[in-house]
């Protein structure tokens, strides 16, 4: 079996995971890396035992495969190379910054066997995953998910699009209908002038409200999601990656009223989100299939965010 030829682009936070876990699998040839800070580059080349190109074209000449882990506002440009080059892409999440750019990736990969796949990783989280099988979609009344105290920001974006996209992406994964109307309230840093904190709330066109919380200014973590149905509730804990569901069931004969709660506590699987990801992405590539986060899902959730962005700029 040929191993396929993978290079990684952006050697920041995220760009170094990718690399250690590709450096990890035995089912791909990690090539080597590109940053415009060669001397990053060329440190984790030294590191793992790869190349540091000089220049994006010369890595896309050498692989078949590319993970863009740029900064976001770089992500169209290095797609959009990518695409030209017949190259398959895995872009870390948002996929864009705007709808415009989103909707030209999505013309470029129209008629093109080629496989794009956008990096939200906490879909590969087990405790995630595991959703589908608790989920009933036709009884859920609302969504509540928080998402605080995260202190490693990205310079470059605000908590909307760097943080609660994880959770609108999700949510509409869960949802399954179009967004009727989107409010938000929001508060931006002292010493920026992104929003650092902010709650969204979503109606959707099938009933379903959802609240989102996200916020770079908690003293304590917290990253939870709440489902209620109209016979339970669901909360995951994506830190511990503990799922909680309480269940309503009536009381004894002839106390109609009385209300006792079941309580199930689920054990989710001991897995490596990103290997995950990152291994879904190759099998996608060999099976020549569509990943569960392609241009689609992507698109959606940076028009999710955007919807919140553009009522927060409105009515602040």
């Amino acid at each position: 079996m040929n191993l396929i030829r993978i290079g990684v682009v952006g050697t920041g936070k995220m760009g170094t995971y990718h690399c250690s876990k590709l450096k990890q699998m035995k089912n791909v040839d990690f090539v080597g890396v590109f940053d415009k800070d060669l001397k990053r580059a060329e440190e984790i080349s030294r590191k793992l035992g790869v190349t540091a190109f000089k220049s994006y074209q010369e890595l896309l000449e050498n692989v078949d495969a590319v993970v863009i882990a740029a900064p976001t506002k770089l992500h169209f440009l290095l797609v959009e190379e990518a695409i030209k080059a017949q190259r398959h892409i895995l872009v870390e999440k948002p996929i864009t910054v705007s709808m415009e750019e989103a909707n030209h990736i999505k013309g470029l990969l129209k008629g093109q066997d080629l496989i794009f796949q956008v990096g939200h990783i906490e879909r590969f989280n087990p405790a995630v995953q595991q959703l589908a099988k608790c989920i009933d979609r036709e009884k859920i009344i609302s969504i509540e998910a928080k998402r605080v105290g995260l202190s490693n920001r990205i310079q470059d974006s605000d908590v909307i699009l760097d943080v609660m996209i994880h959770d609108l992406d999700i949510i509409l994964d869960i949802v399954k209908s179009p967004i009727a109307r989107a409010s938000a309230e929001g508060v931006c840093g002292s010493e920026t002038n992104h929003f650092e904190t902010v709650t969204a709330l979503l109606s959707f066109e099938n009933g379903v409200i959802a609240s989102v919380t996200a916020s770079y200014a908690s003293h304590e973590k917290e990253r939870t999601l709440t489902i209620l149905e109209k016979e339970k509730v669901i909360k995951t804990d994506y830190l511990t990656r503990r799922q909680k569901i309480v269940r309503n069931r009536t009381g004894a004969a002839g106390q109609p009223f009385e209300i006792e709660s079941e309580i199930s506590i689920l054990a989710t699987p001991i897995l490596d989100p990103l290997l995950e990801e990152l291994e879904h992405f190759v099998d996608c590539i060999r099976k020549k299939k569509q990943p569960i986060i392609g241009v689609e899902e992507g698109a959606a959730a940076v028009e999710a965010a955007l919807k919140i962005k553009g009522f927060l700029k409105k009515n602040n």
